[in-house]
């Protein structure tokens, strides 16, 4: 990897390849890389969690100082592998489906964008993807999966929503959230403008929060750098400096970094994001972890990959298991049942969280125990994030409305017809109610999308206050009614 770096991705060396090829073969330089001989054997060892497969699944693993971008520590997999064109690869730099992981970079993109980790998402399902097919705009439906009426900062990032981070994408703009997720995660190996000849681009597309684009391990790491580093991005990189035969210094690496979050939405990330360690997905091996972390797990379609991708204040680490051959399902694969049980059933929580704290809490065994600063407090009172056009937002014209939320300061779920006011906690509804007399209300016209030219990252989402009433536009509640244009 360090070899192809020099020679293919960085001109540290030279203009030309041949000019690069020669410095580096026939030069006699000293080079000093940023990698942790130590921590790159805490990281074999933790890839080894992961059992022999008759499949051949495997795990990558890489490893970045938070603060400066240096890789620590690079597991590609196994190395050689038999009947394999090529012999080996370096999973850490091939690009595959992200799952759910991709949606640490969502809320941090939020969150730059104005929103509050108490403002309310709908993850409940049906949701409206817009896709393509056949050359043609289409909808396609989300019909399945877990998903709750809640603040961001709750079960909706911790138990990783789709209907919820799909609106929340939708809602923020697919231009501007693949312009912040090329920002997030720059590296020469991922780039906006890109040749396509050289790795699919990152796109807009529906699915985008369910992790259908493409990225590399050492692309979420760098991505989860940022986040952790208090948005001050740093490109991973591996040459600390680089000596003449003769001692004279040739070259040293000098980044002062790029903000690109401000630190107050990247302490929002992080402070939402130790929830998914602590209550969420990651829970169910990193619930011990005995340091300050955070993270987002991520599994694919069908378990054709999991990640585990996150960190501390020194380290971010981003763990990916799978088969490197294929897209090959993770389901009732006989090793892993008999090791794990699940049915053989690989998730993100599963192997890429336990590689992750079985490497991070070696790696940070000889370093104190450090935190984040405490995350901003709320500039204003909690709004609710819509999408619209799927979302509509209306007020009351006559009767009574069923209750949108319960609020955090009751135990069971309210069944009046009192919206809570702009100062409570909203948490998971009991959904409309189905008796009763109609209300009727009347649309809020006027909200709009994120235009696609838009790559702001501070440009507010739609959203409206907490007593605005909000309904899913083509299938409001049975007992609401909606009152025709001009009435």
């Amino acid at each position: 990897s360090l070899r192809d770096y020099l020679l293919t991705k960085s001109n540290i060396l030279g203009a030309t390849e041949q000019e690069r090829a020669n410095l580096l073969y026939r030069g006699g330089l000293q080079i000093h890389t940023t990698l942790d001989p130590l921590m790159q054997t805490q990281a074999e060892r933790a890839r080894n969690i992961l059992p022999d497969t008759s499949v051949g699944f495997d795990a990558a693993v890489v490893s970045l100082d938070t603060e400066s971008g240096a890789i620590r520590a690079m597991v590609g997999g196994r190395g050689i592998r038999k009947n394999v064109p090529g012999g080996e690869v370096n999973m850490a730099l091939v690009p595959r489906q992200t799952g759910s992981s991709i949606k640490s970079f969502i809320l941090a993109a939020a969150y730059q964008a104005g929103a509050q980790p108490t403002d309310i998402i709908d993850g409940r399902v049906p949701c409206t993807v817009p896709d393509w097919a056949n050359g043609k705009p289409v909808d396609k439906i989300v019909k399945n999966g877990y998903g709750e009426m809640g603040p961001l900062n709750g079960p909706n990032t911790w138990k990783s929503t789709d209907c919820g981070y799909i609106r929340l994408s939708q809602a923020l703009g697919l231009p501007r959230l693949v312009d912040t997720v090329y920002r997030i995660a720059h590296s020469t190996y991922f780039y906006a403008g890109q040749p396509t000849s050289e790795r699919v681009p990152f796109q807009p597309i529906g699915l985008l929060a369910t992790g259908n684009n493409v990225m590399a391990p050492i692309d979420m790491a760098s991505g989860m750098q940022t986040i952790m580093n208090k948005g001050l991005h740093h490109d991973p990189y591996y040459v600390q400096w680089i000596d003449r035969a003769d001692g004279t210094r040739f070259f040293s690496h000098v980044d002062q970094g790029v903000q690109v979050l401000d630190e107050g939405p990247a302490l929002n990330t992080v402070a939402t994001l130790k929830g998914v360690i602590r209550a969420g997905t990651g829970a169910r091996n990193l619930r011990n972890f005995p340091r300050p972390a955070a993270g987002k797990t991520g599994t694919q379609f069908e378990n054709t990959n999991a990640w585990f991708v996150g960190g501390t204040p020194q380290l971010t680490t981003a763990v990916w298991v799978g088969d490197p051959n294929g897209y090959t399902p993770m389901n009732g694969i006989p090793e892993f049942r008999k090791e794990m049980g699940r049915n053989g059933k690989v998730q993100g929580a599963d192997y890429p969280a336990r590689i992750w704290g079985g490497f991070m809490e070696a790696a940070l065994a000889p370093m104190p125990e450090v935190d984040w600063p405490a995350p901003p407090k709320a500039s204003r009172v909690p709004a609710r994030i819509f999408v619209p056009g799927e979302e509509c937002p209306a007020k009351l014209v006559s009767g009574t409305l069923p209750p949108m939320y319960s609020t955090s300061s009751t135990s069971s779920t309210s069944t009046t017809s009192t919206l809570p006011t702009s100062s409570s906690t909203p948490t998971e509804s009991s959904g409309p109610t189905t008796t009763g007399p109609a209300a009727v209300v009347a649309p809020i016209t006027g909200y709009t999308t994120v235009p696609p030219d838009v790559l702001d990252p501070r440009a507010p989402m739609p959203s409206v206050d907490l007593l605005t009433y909000v309904y899913l536009c083509q299938t409001p509640p049975t007992n609401v009614v909606v009152q025709k244009k001009g009435k």
